[in-house]
């Protein structure tokens, strides 16, 4: 990049940033002039502090007892790339209570200059976005660092987090077309999802990934009705209050993405498919283990019969009348099964060993 911000572009990294905080955004050229703001009025006037804080290459402090000139409160921090000071950063507001956002907005501003260098605006905010997600698999994000990424994919978020996934049933598994070819439902849905809340939205692992903070109920259920009319599948992760659970909720989510065999039609809340997203980070070899130890030698009228058993939480009597089946009759079946299987549906942990390898054969039958 070249030494200078454009003032186009600059407007633009003022938008998309400004929206993600509480206060006006200001951002200078290296002599101090305002080339971008959420106020068009200081469009063209010169900052003293900023042309100081580019000058000293450090951020100055505005105080109301210094304010003057038109110059707000406020902190202004220099925009510095490569060792070249390209502009500066102001945001306005009681110093002591602006300087931490001036701070992660210079982040999240020096994340979207680097990664459009090399790509165009969307794509470098599709880029970041799954940059975020990735970190928040890997547990390698602090709360600083999730807030200015955050701010460079879409928008800033702040806990309470909500992850939620639209999926497309009629391409979960299909051959992989590359990040950058969303499913057809999510495609349609994108602008939805961006109504959510404050956040970002991306296509990632055939999924539409919903990342935000303080999303209110109804326009989820917006969501989910524009979900529904696309017949898309919706995977939530319900509210997460820290950045701990909102990294497991990724982690577990990215993990039922990769089988999808395991995704419920209609999708699920998180919090319901437990079973499910142990057995998904299972590695395949450690599924079909455990498939042989527990279901080897079992039929599939067995497995079937096993499967209503797990339903029925391990009632004889429920599971008859899910398979239509005299009590005697399925009870007859469950005996010989668990001869056949050496063990007992009433020992402890029985039929969560069942669930499990049930599900663990529906991943490996449907990779």
């Amino acid at each position: 990049m070249d030494g200078a911000l454009n003032p186009a572009l600059a407007q633009r990294l003022v938008d998309q940033v400004a929206a993600s905080v509480a206060h006006n955004v200001n951002l200078m050229d290296a002599d101090g002039v305002i080339i971008a703001s959420l106020d068009r009025s200081r469009l063209g006037l010169t900052h003293w502090a900023a042309a100081r804080a580019a000058a000293e290459r450090a951020a100055v402090r505005v105080h109301g007892e210094n304010a003057r000139d038109g110059v707000r409160p406020g902190v202004n921090a220099p925009l510095i790339v490569d060792g070249a000071v390209l502009g500066v950063v102001g945001v306005t507001g009681d110093p002591d209570e602006v300087e931490e956002v001036a701070t992660l907005l210079l982040l999240a501003l020096r994340l979207i200059l680097d990664a459009e260098s090399e790509q165009d605006a969307r794509t470098a905010r599709d880029a970041i976005a799954r940059d975020v997600i990735a970190g928040l698999v890997a547990g390698a994000l602090g709360p600083a660092e999730l807030a200015a990424r955050s701010a460079a994919a879409g928008g800033m978020l702040d806990a309470p987090f909500r992850i939620i996934v639209a999926v497309d049933p009629r391409q979960l598994g299909a051959e992989a077309s590359g990040p950058a070819t969303p499913p057809a439902a999510a495609a349609r849905l994108i602008r939805s999802a961006r109504a959510v809340g404050s956040g970002f939205s991306v296509v990632d692992l055939d999924g539409l990934w919903i990342v935000v903070g303080g999303a209110t109920a109804d326009r989820i259920e917006m969501f989910r009705h524009r979900a529904r009319e696309e017949g898309a599948s919706i995977l939530d992760s319900g509210e997460l209050a820290s950045l701990e659970a909102l990294g497991d909720a990724a982690r577990r989510l990215r993990a039922l993405l990769a089988v999808p065999a395991l995704i419920p039609p209609g999708g699920s809340s998180l919090d319901d498919l437990e079973s499910e997203a142990i057995v998904a980070g299972m590695t395949s070899a450690a599924r079909r283990e455990l498939v042989t130890r527990v279901l080897g030698g079992l039929s599939a009228s067995d497995r079937h019969t096993l499967t209503a058993l797990a339903a029925a939480g391990g009632s004889v009597s429920r599971a008859a009348v899910m398979l239509d089946r005299h009590r005697n009759t399925v009870a007859a079946r469950v005996d010989r099964i668990q001869s056949l299987g050496g063990w007992s549906v009433t020992e402890p942990g029985a039929l969560a060993r069942i669930t499990l390898a049930l599900l663990a054969e529906r991943a490996e039958d449907h990779p």
